[in-house]
């Protein structure tokens, strides 16, 4: 009994294992072609839906980008569908460094050409503005991002300048 449990486990792990190998066995070195189709076939992310895919800014930062259909990312520039998605970049005016009373929040606006409502926007300070504060950025209307320094807490945010990016 034992050994056919054992044999009827094995068999179906072999079942299950099957549409998953791409083939490979010792020895074997695949092509460029090769390499690309298994990868082509064991996607991260599904295709045509919305999905996150993270990047390195080239300033040190780990960001997260929301992409859609068949994407590929080749030094941090996505192309989805055929269409390049590289993030859309400013960097706002100075904002607190004033007193915040408890849900009072700083406000600058900052032009970013191309940004269009429904985008999504990272921003990050140049500077942290301390505890009990929380920043973040919308786009209000084509090309204006609005970015805010809101206090949680009565709290004085240090002033900083704010790293925007938009992704289409």
């Amino acid at each position: 009994m034992k050994k056919l449990l054992i044999a009827l486990l094995l068999f179906n792990s072999q079942a299950f294992a099957g549409g998953s190998s791409p083939g490979l066995y010792y020895g074997l070195v695949p092509t460029a072609s090769q390499w690309n189709s298994y990868f082509a076939a064991k996607l991260d992310y599904t295709p045509g839906l919305v999905n996150q895919m993270g990047y390195w800014d080239g300033s040190g930062n780990f960001l997260n980008a929301a992409v859609s259909g068949d994407c590929t990312s080749v030094a941090n520039s996505f192309t989805c569908a055929g269409r390049e998605a590289v993030a859309l970049s400013a960097v706002s005016a100075s904002i607190g460094g004033s007193a915040l009373i408890a849900g009072a929040c700083a406000t600058t606006s900052t032009t970013v050409t191309g940004a269009t409502v429904g985008m999504a926007v990272y921003s990050t300070p140049t500077t942290f503005p301390g505890a009990g504060n929380l920043w973040h950025s919308y786009i209000s209307a084509a090309n204006t991002v609005v970015t805010e320094i809101c206090a949680i807490i009565a709290a004085t945010p240090v002033a900083s300048t704010y790293q925007i990016r938009v992704f289409p």
